[in-house]
């Protein structure tokens, strides 16, 4: 069942991806609409000259089966003299009369395409007029010339074929704009009511004869709007990241039942070690493991928190259409990286979960009892007499011979036991002749231990990690860190004392500082 949908999962995001990659292509190429402009219709051609403002050029047009032809002869006797085409597309209403005022909306588009052709004298150019009307300008009955002029002048004759020119590229007449104190709020292009086009003779014409075949006028657009494209992405990225997300999640929670489970098992193996007389200390061990495995599961809640936090804010974008294409980027890379994060740390738990199962550490801490420190000592070194003597490495001990405490023996012996091992294995690794000096004191109510070794010493990094459970530099040689952990937890919990260490490094050795309050009312010393 699970590998089920572990392959739908797949199929599925495979899907949305395979979609994501089609919109983006729809998105970059695109696929258009277009509204091409009748140029056969005789009664919406029609020309202009600049006659009209004491000129003398004039302009012929007419319908040919190639498209609108203007023929112009340009005289001079007007400063800038011209002839255009026009080409009416505002509604026809009484005798044939044009409403300026319902022109067509061509806000929406993105480009025009004009395909004509040019002959006459140099430059090569024309001019495109987009007449737009808006009220809050024009008033035709007050100023024939009020509706905008968006305009653009290229050379026709060096595109064949045609340009697709963008509506962006037109630009409003400096003239008309200065000749009527057009307002800031007007001073741009406008295309949300074009009423008219006009193809012109260039600016700077030279008199003679010249023509324009206009072929063809076209407006096109996105088929589907860029922006509909773009919040289809943004939704199929947000699906593909929830269904990552929703995959990831159950197989975390997976994960976190076959964790629960284990750590079920552990808990259960431990309440039968603690019942064990010999395996008593052991409890402080499992806190530390527990701790350890604790520290991944922890995390990874607080992965699984974000990544639901996040999901629900997305989707609440989604709802209010507050989604942006940045934002909902920085949200995927936040459930991606949480996902991450959180599965990283499951198999890490994991790992250790199954580390712990095969490991066997035996803790002999005794009943709390009256007994003469120096002999714990002693017998605590015999009984590494042989390993001291293979090794070739020395224990020499300082302690009263008459102190006697209550206590817990087999404490005192465990952590003497520790820290020589801890010298053995890591401090004298390249070192023959290892010395290890234990001093004990009494001060009022409590008993100090000084414990030293001339070793390799302990750098100040590691020192702030030593304490922490698991933390070895040999992790390749089989030590697991438990070590000096375990100790601590001996000294601070069970002895109720202080544990503190210090070394200069650069086999200066280590220092460590051992001390814990003894029962005077027992009769600590005799």
């Amino acid at each position: 069942m699970d590998y089920l949908k572990q392959r739908l999962a797949s199929i599925t995001l495979l899907l949305l991806i395979f979609l994501s990659v089609a919109t983006l292509y729809l998105y970059t190429v695109g696929v258009y609409t277009t509204f091409e402009i009748d140029l056969t219709d005789k009664a919406t051609s029609g020309k202009n000259t600049d006659v009209a403002i004491a000129g003398k050029s004039t302009a012929v047009i007419e319908h040919t089966k190639d498209g609108l032809l203007l023929n112009c002869a340009i005289q001079f006797g007007y400063a800038w003299p011209f002839c255009q085409g026009k080409i009416n597309l505002a509604e026809k209403w009484e005798n044939l009369n044009f409403d300026a005022s319902k022109g067509i909306d061509f806000s929406s588009f993105e480009d025009i395409f004009i395909k004509m052709k040019y002959e006459g004298g140099i430059p090569h150019r024309v001019r495109v007029y987009l007449r737009n009307y808006n009220s809050a300008y024009t008033d035709l009955d007050k100023d024939d010339n009020s509706m905008k002029i968006n305009e653009i002048e290229f050379s026709p004759n060096r595109h064949p074929k045609g340009p697709n020119i963008p509506l962006n590229s037109f630009q409003v007449a400096g003239w008309w704009s200065s000749a009527r104190e057009i307002p800031l709020e007007y001073a741009g292009a406008e295309f949300s009511n074009i009423s008219l086009i006009e193809v012109s003779t260039p600016v700077m014409a030279t008199h003679g004869p010249a023509s324009i075949l206009i072929q063809e006028i076209s407006f096109r657009k996105q088929f589907i709007p860029k922006e509909h494209l773009l919040i289809m992405m943004i939704l199929l990225w947000l699906v593909s990241a929830l269904v990552h997300f929703v995959f990831r999640l159950h197989h975390s929670n997976a994960t976190l039942q076959k964790l629960e489970v284990t750590l079920g098992e552990l808990t259960k193996t431990q309440k039968q070690l603690v019942e064990s007389e010999k395996l008593a200390s052991l409890g402080n061990l499992v806190a530390g493991v527990a701790h350890e495995i604790n520290t991944p599961l922890g995390v990874c809640i607080t992965y699984t928190s974000v990544m639901a936090d996040t999901a629900n804010n997305v989707n609440e974008q989604i709802q209010n259409n507050q989604l942006s294409k940045g934002g909902l980027k920085d949200q995927i890379d936040t459930l991606i990286r949480s996902s991450e994060g959180s599965l990283h740390n499951l198999k890490r738990a994991d790992k250790l979960i199954t580390s712990f199962k095969h490991l066997a550490v035996n803790a002999d801490t005794s009943e709390k009892a009256r007994f003469l420190f120096s002999e714990v000592i002693s017998d605590t070194v015999l009984t590494l007499q042989n390993t001291l003597t293979k090794s070739n490495h020395t224990v020499n001990v300082n302690c009263p011979e008459d102190l006697i405490i209550n206590s817990y023996p087999g404490a005192i012996s465990q952590i003497l036991i520790g820290l020589i091992d801890n010298s053995i294995k890591h401090g004298f690794e390249n070192i023959e002749k290892g010395v290890m000096n234990i001093t004990v004191s009494k001060s009022a109510d409590t008993l100090s231990m000084i414990y030293t070794d001339n070793g390799c010493g302990i750098n100040e990094a590691e020192i702030k990690k030593i304490f922490e459970p698991f933390y070895t530099t040999k992790r390749n040689k089989g030590h697991v860190g438990l070590g000096l952990n375990t100790l601590h937890n001996v000294i601070i919990k069970m002895l109720n004392g202080k544990f503190a260490i210090c070394s200069d490094g650069d086999n200066a050795g280590v220092i460590i500082n051992i001390s814990f309050p003894i029962d005077s009312d027992d009769g600590s010393e005799q």
